[in-house]
C-alpha cells in the first residue's frame, strides 16, 4: 500500500495534468500551417491555405499578424468547420471593423461558442 504522501502526490499530479491540459489551444501557426511568415518570404504575399481547425476547442489568434481579409476568410471558414470552437480570441490583431465583423456573425453560427475575446483588437 502507499503512503499517504504518495498518494496525495499522485493525485495532485494527475489534477494538475487535467487542468493543464484542458481544451485544445490552437494559435495562428496552428490554424495555418507554415504561418506566420517573415516580410522577406517569398511566399508572405500569397493567400493564407484553408484553415485547419479540426481537433480546435480555443482559437487563439491574438497578436496573429492577419490582416482583415484574412480574418474574413477564417469567418466562411468557421461558419462550416468551426463546430468544437468554444473561444475565440482576436485581441491584438489589425482585424479592423470588417474582421470584428465577419467574425462577430460566423459567432452565431458556432453553437458551443462561449467567449469572443475582443481586447485590443485594432477596429
Amino acid at each position: 500500500m502507499l503512503p499517504l504522501r504518495a498518494m496525495l502526490w499522485f493525485a495532485i499530479g494527475r489534477v494538475s495534468t487535467a487542468i493543464l491540459a484542458g481544451p485544445p489551444l490552437c494559435n495562428e501557426s496552428d490554424v495555418y500551417p507554415g504561418w506566420p511568415r517573415k516580410r522577406w518570404d517569398p511566399l508572405y504575399a500569397t493567400a493564407r491555405p484553408v484553415p485547419q481547425l479540426s481537433g480546435c476547442a480555443t482559437l487563439d489568434l491574438s497578436s496573429a499578424l492577419m490582416s482583415a481579409d484574412d480574418f474574413g476568410e477564417l469567418a466562411k471558414w468557421l461558419v462550416t468547420n468551426g463546430t468544437g470552437i468554444i473561444e475565440i480570441r482576436i485581441g491584438g490583431t489589425a482585424a479592423g471593423a470588417v474582421g470584428i465583423a465577419a467574425i462577430s456573425s460566423a459567432a452565431s453560427a458556432l453553437v458551443l461558442l462561449a467567449v469572443i475575446e475582443l481586447s485590443n483588437a485594432e477596429a
